[in-house]
């Protein structure tokens, strides 16, 4: 349903629903006495309105009035419409159209797959500036001391009735138009987890954890995307744990054992051992750098390996980043979806994808070591007090004597042992 509402006000709704519509909409119509009434048009005739629009007939005259729109008794109505391009939120924005609306109206659409609170994609008449927007009873947000606040992104409340237990409104809406990509990923996120929650309260909440998360995203990466060095990096992770981790752990396992983008000392985890993962497109690799002390202790730790991953970066080069992401996706099958959460924390989202189309990287080699007594390290436990802040290099010549394969490595994750025959 779509409807048009002034800010604070939530008189001179309107229901307008739209013939191009790409995705299944459905609308619950109840019967209201204060707000039952379709202006304009009967019962039979909004019925045959509907059914031309479910044999997709083309039809331009809105129907306007209210939101909840009611003829006796209950109406219940569902649109299907062959679904081929879809880019979440920012093709529902743009199906709304500002012109015609007074400054200060929000024109918006309701997301009927969230059902703890009215949530609508919406947009702003004054400037076009695109929103998301919870009505929630003012008691669910009693428990927010500060709103979060971030570049490209501001949230703000409004009244919707009077008096303590009335209805508010939790608008989050762009800020600067450079950061339109990285927001439209944003909100399409946190739609997806409210379709999780059941209750207004468990919404707000579930907002605003979302929104601590982007803030993160935010500061670290803003609408630049990542530098080159945080790119290779990354791109050493995932072809870890695609060409090695998955062959001995699930899906779901090998995802949730990547903690890198959790920023720990270890960028995978299991309770049989860890993986530092280095990556280095020098043509010949004398070192890697270790940025944190902690990357090479291994106290606590049942064992831990050092993953060297020298990639060559070309134009002509075997796949980019966001190919790699796209096969390791497919690797993922069912269990894809986990790789959304750390790759925001990595500081990836597909929105920016074209930023990553360069360059190319092709695997030269991969190596690993062991990290055990006599590895040439320091620990924190070497460090006077007072320094702080240190990072080192390794030369790789001096781990010749800790080199071990790949399969002594993925024996001692493998929870069964690995065969590599």
């Amino acid at each position: 349903a779509k409807d048009t509402v002034r800010s604070g006000d939530t008189r001179g709704a309107s229901c307008h629903p739209r013939p191009s519509v790409a995705i299944r909409l459905e609308w619950q119509w109840q019967a209201c006495e204060s707000r039952g009434r379709c202006v304009g048009h009967s019962g039979p005739r909004f019925r045959d309105q509907l059914s031309h629009w479910q044999r997709g007939d083309g039809l331009e005259s809105p129907i306007r009035g209210e939101q909840r729109i009611s003829t006796a008794g209950t109406l219940r109505a569902k649109l299907v419409r062959a679904t081929r391009h879809m880019t979440g939120l920012a093709e529902t924005w743009g199906r709304l159209k500002t012109s015609g609306h007074g400054v200060g109206d929000y024109v918006r659409l309701r997301l009927p797959a969230v059902a703890a609170c009215p949530t609508y994609a919406a947009k702003r008449t004054t400037d076009d500036s695109v929103a998301l927007i919870l009505e929630v009873d003012k008691r669910a947000l009693a428990g927010l001391s500060k709103l979060p606040a971030s570049k490209g992104f501001e949230l703000s409340t409004s009244a919707l009735s009077p008096g303590r237990s009335g209805r508010a409104r939790l608008i989050l809406a762009l800020s600067e138009p450079e950061f339109l990509d990285v927001f439209s990923s944003l909100a399409d996120d946190i739609a997806r987890t409210l379709r999780g929650v059941t209750s207004e309260t468990e919404a707000v909440a579930a907002l605003v954890d979302r929104l601590r998360t982007w803030q993160e995203f935010l500061r670290r990466f803003g609408s630049q995307g990542m530098s080159r060095d945080a790119c290779r990096g990354l791109y050493g992770e995932l072809v870890f744990l695609r060409d090695c981790l998955l062959k001995v752990l699930p899906g779901t396992e090998a995802v949730m054992a990547w903690a890198g983008p959790r920023r720990v000392p270890h960028d995978f985890q299991t309770r049989h051992g860890s993986v530092e993962v280095k990556t280095t497109a020098a043509a010949t690799p004398h070192s890697f750098r270790v940025a944190n002390i902690r990357q090479l202790d291994d106290r606590g730790i049942s064992a831990l390996y050092i993953c060297v991953v020298t990639v060559d970066e070309s134009e002509g080069g075997k796949e980019t980043l966001p190919e790699a992401i796209d096969g390791l996706r497919s690797a993922l099958g069912a269990h894809a979806k986990r790789l959304d959460e750390p790759l925001i924390s990595a500081g990836y989202i597909e929105a920016q994808r074209t930023l990553y189309d360069s360059p190319r990287y092709s695997i030269r080699s991969i190596r690993f070591f062991q990290v055990r007594d006599g590895f040439p390290r320091l620990l924190e436990s070497e460090i006077p007090n007072g320094v702080e802040g240190v990072s080192f290099a390794v030369a790789i010549a001096a781990c010749a004597d800790f080199a071990c394969s790949e399969s002594e490595v993925l024996e001692t994750l493998s929870p069964e042992g690995y065969d590599a025959d």
